[in-house]
């Protein structure tokens, strides 16, 4: 993803870089598969629909939703392959990239 017309800044804002194929590190309860192949990875929250997975209910703030707690540390996997991504609800908001008056471009594969 790259932020386009930044016109009035001094790139002020940055890029998230991710240059890892999550698909291929992707846990196979994670997993969408079409003709035998990974063709993306869901997040627990996705896959699994719980409110620990999600942060709801009694796990819907900072101090309740820990990954570190759940049964798979699932957002590790990810933090560790893309430092720069935000990987469930609470995750480390220093991670955040968003510019003022922008547009993206987002581009997938290689």
């Amino acid at each position: 993803m790259t932020p386009t017309d930044r016109s009035g800044y001094l790139y002020d804002c940055t890029s998230p870089n991710c240059n890892y194929d999550i698909n291929a590190i992707c846990p196979s309860e994670l997993q969408v598969v079409s003709n035998g192949q990974v063709v993306a990875c869901k997040s627990a929250c996705v896959a699994f629909n719980s409110d620990q997975f999600c942060c709801r209910g009694v796990y819907n703030t900072p101090v309740t939703c820990l990954p570190g707690t759940w049964p798979v540390n699932y957002a590790k996997i990810f933090q560790d392959a893309c430092p720069d991504a935000i990987s469930y609800e609470y995750d480390d908001v220093a991670r955040s990239f968003t510019c003022s008056n922008t547009n993206y471009r987002i581009v997938f594969g290689n």
